[in-house]
């Protein structure tokens, strides 16, 4: 009786902590969000727009679920103005910056795929077998794969905080648009090397802070650079696992209360096993 005095005052104590971690214009995001599901349709576009006013960007995926909602009043003067913003918000502001990113991509792309992928499977699969000979050319020319690869990740990794530092923080859409944000996000996602996010979380809580980035892709890099240096994850929102976590119910329950406070609407279902690889499924 006691132990779930003390999980539930945990919870809400580590509820009420996160919630904290918010400033005003993200609460009132996920207020309107709340009040659009309880179809109160005007007063979740009035908090949108609030909420809109307090940020220094406003993220294309909030215009869409106000143009959503405008659509659903036939609100023919915001739907103009949100259709429009959504057509803005699609353009590159910074050539530059956006041919920086794809080169760095492109390095990125050349070592998660083809000949690298192989030889970095071969190198794994040699590594953990004792019978395998480690003198051996396949061996070595795998080793040298390996060795260029992490060459090439440390060198991203400069490249992206370089980005970072003079851009003033992560702008994502708003400097290379939405059609390439996609891009831009992979950089901060692939920084699998930093342990506990301490070189990244900064970043990523101003971008939230501020409207650059959005819940979603927020615990999507949190947790996935979490799960890769330290075995676990926060919100369990990042979805491929390489064994299955055991999670208990309280320990998904916890998830998906930070998962609440934070805003996102998905909640935690099961750990399942698909092919060789286990996934963290929502609804």
């Amino acid at each position: 009786m006691k132990k779930s005095i003390f999980l539930a005052a945990f919870l809400v104590l580590s509820s009420f902590i996160i919630s904290q971690e918010l400033n005003t214009a993200n609460k009132n995001l996920i207020e309107a969000s709340r009040l659009a599901d309880q179809d109160s349709i005007e007063s979740a576009i009035q908090k949108y727009e609030l909420a809109f006013s307090q940020l220094e960007y406003v993220h294309s995926a909030h215009v869409r679920k106000i143009l959503s909602l405008s659509k659903k009043k036939k609100d023919r003067a915001r739907i103009k103005k949100y259709k429009q913003q959504l057509k803005e918000k699609k353009k590159c502001k910074n050539p530059t910056l956006m041919a920086k990113i794809d080169s760095i991509m492109e390095w990125d792309r050349m070592i998660r795929m083809g000949i690298f992928t192989k030889q970095a499977a071969y190198y794994n699969k040699c590594s953990q077998d004792s019978l395998c000979d480690k003198n051996s050319t396949a061996f070595k020319t795998s080793l040298i794969y390996r060795d260029s690869a992490r060459v090439i990740d440390s060198t991203n990794q400069r490249a992206l905080l370089e980005i970072l530092e003079k851009e003033g923080g992560y702008k994502g859409e708003a400097s290379v648009g939405s059609k390439n944000e996609r891009k831009s996000f992979k950089l901060l996602l692939h920084y699998d090397t930093d342990t506990n996010n301490r070189v990244l979380k900064p970043y990523l809580d101003e971008a939230l802070n501020k409207g650059y980035m959005t819940a979603l892709l927020y615990t999507y890099i949190l947790d996935r650079h979490e799960y890769y240096t330290m075995g676990t994850q926060t919100y369990w929102a990042w979805p491929l696992l390489d064994e299955n976590p055991n999670l208990t119910k309280e320990q998904i329950f916890e998830a998906n209360e930070k998962r609440r406070m934070l805003g996102l609407s998905s909640r935690i279902v099961e750990i399942k096993k698909r092919g060789n690889d286990w996934h963290v499924i929502n609804k």
